[in-house]
């Protein structure tokens, strides 16, 4: 999990207003209509996160409209963060899977475990926007500067499609991890790319899980080389 990015120094002077307690929702299978062409986990995946994106912006808009509280605007976006975590995993289990998976409990205990890490976040999240760190000189919530840090957990769901993945490989398989295009790499991205192949007991981590430095903004993907099968996991999408 990345332990980076979300924890900042709080502004003492503000007590905490709202503690984030996150409620059991029900996490679904979000309907998608390239969920049954077998063809393109890429394109099932970009409908999903795309979906579960829209409703986190669609927060952000009513938050700062001032039709929603905080509290309801957190409760949205986690529960959009769970559904694209089970949804990324069970995608992510798909693509190596022989045969056509359902989603099922697994798909939903993988997103609920790391749901305690992503409520902690959150939390940080929201003291910062009750402490104004994202508040301009008229008073007024600047949108952007919330949806740039809404991304980086968007960003996030990708690794755990990887995960999934790496997880469904026997230990024959070879996984190659592939640089991503011609962004400026971190120290960390090169030296897995130049060390592979791992095999799914030797890869630690996955990109875009925040395990390397550059979080959820990371550019690269997965090779899978399955028999005579080579496979690429799910790669970056570009949120708007």
């Amino acid at each position: 999990m990345c332990h980076h990015h979300c924890h900042h120094i709080r502004n003492t002077k503000h007590p905490r207003i709202t503690v984030f307690k996150p409620t059991m929702r029900e996490i679904r299978a979000v309907p998608s209509a390239f969920a049954n062409s077998g063809n393109s986990h890429q394109a099932w995946f970009e409908d999903m996160l795309g979906f579960n994106w829209n409703k986190s912006k669609g927060a952000t808009t009513k938050l700062v409209a001032n039709t929603i509280d905080v509290q309801k605007w957190a409760d949205d976006f986690f529960d959009a963060i769970l559904q694209a975590n089970a949804n990324s995993h069970w995608i992510g289990r798909d693509l190596v899977s022989i045969s056509k998976t359902k989603f099922s409990t697994q798909d939903i205990l993988s997103a609920r475990g790391i749901a305690d890490d992503d409520a902690e976040y959150l939390q940080g999240f929201i003291d910062d926007i009750e402490s104004g760190r994202y508040t301009d000189d008229e008073g007024n919530l600047i949108e952007s500067q919330i949806l740039n840090r809404q991304k980086l957990y968007m960003g996030k769901v990708r690794g755990i499609a990887g995960q999934a993945s790496v997880d469904n490989l026997t230990e024959e398989d070879q996984i190659f991890w592939t640089l991503g295009g011609n962004e400026m790499h971190c120290v960390d991205c090169p030296v897995l790319a130049g060390i592979s192949p791992f095999t799914k007991s030797t890869l630690f981590t996955t990109p875009g899980a925040c395990d390397t430095p550059c979080l959820g903004n990371c550019k690269c993907h997965l090779r899978l080389q399955i028999g005579d099968t080579m496979i690429e996991t799910i790669k970056p999408v570009v949120l708007i």
